[in-house]
Formats: structure tokens, sequence, C-alpha cells
């Protein structure tokens, strides 16, 4: 589903694809709600399958996704293991990992860069602006750590 499916209005600018990988509908569905809101074109997948199916449908569309949303823990394959899958595949995919209580451990062993972030669960709608508008560069402000 992307985010002209919500009935976003599209932005004056060129849009940012931003992938959503998160096998948790509710969580998916807020994120998607919030990110198409704020203009970008979300796309979501709830495992990696869907998640490739859907770069791959960018690229044959002659798009690219501008950042990924990870969620450390889906079932069927990790989110770690699904980064370095991602990572193998993408130049340089800005990323948000998103993680739970039982994750924060694996999330701390990731370089975190420039162009990456954590957000712990639970979130709310201004954390998860602000981690999306630090890692694409559009604020100054650091990506969330810790602040659950």
């Amino acid at each position: 589903m992307t985010s002209h499916d919500r009935g976003a209005k599209p932005p004056p600018y060129p849009p940012s694809y931003v992938l959503v990988a998160e096998d948790e509908d509710s969580t998916r569905f807020a994120i998607s709600i919030i990110l198409s809101a704020a203009g970008f074109l979300v796309h979501e997948a709830k495992n990696g399958a869907e998640l490739f199916e859907r770069l791959e449908s960018l690229s044959a569309r002659g798009h690219k996704a501008d950042l990924l949303i990870l969620d450390v823990e889906m079932e069927g394959m990790r989110g770690m293991r699904l980064l370095e899958s991602v990572r193998a595949s993408r130049v340089s995919l800005p990323t948000i990992l998103i993680v739970g209580l039982n994750s924060r451990h694996l999330a701390a062993s990731v370089a975190i860069g420039d162009r990456m972030g954590i957000l712990p669960k639970p979130f709310d709608p201004e954390q998860l602006e602000r981690a999306v508008a630090s890692v694409l560069g559009t604020a100054s402000e650091s990506p969330c750590t810790d602040e659950a």
C-alpha cells in the first residue's frame, strides 16, 4: 500500500520513497500514516520477501528507495540479517532500525553512521519524524536513541 492509497496529497517537490518493513500490522500502519501525512510515498512490507519485491517494483518504475525503516525482530528473516542482504544489494540506503526491548543489544552492535538511526519501541510520531529527518539529513538532531 502506498501513501496515495491512504489519501495523502503529493508533495510539491520530488517525492521521497520510504520502505517500511515491519511484521506488526498496527505499527506498520501507524508509521505509514505518519509519514504519508508528512508527504512521503510509503511502501509497506511484512517480511523480507515483500521488502525485496517493493525494492524491485520501485526500480522497475525508475525510482529508488530513499529510506528503509526496518524492524529488527521480524518473523522469518531477522531484521539484522535482512539489513545485511539489503546492504549487499543496494548502494547506501539510509536506514532506521526499529528495536524492541529484546533487540536493543543487537542494534548496538551495528555500526551507526550518518545515514542510520535507531528508533526504540514504543515511539511516538515526533520521535519517528525526528529520526527520519536526522537520517535523511533534513535536521541537525541526532537519531533517536534510548528515549523510551
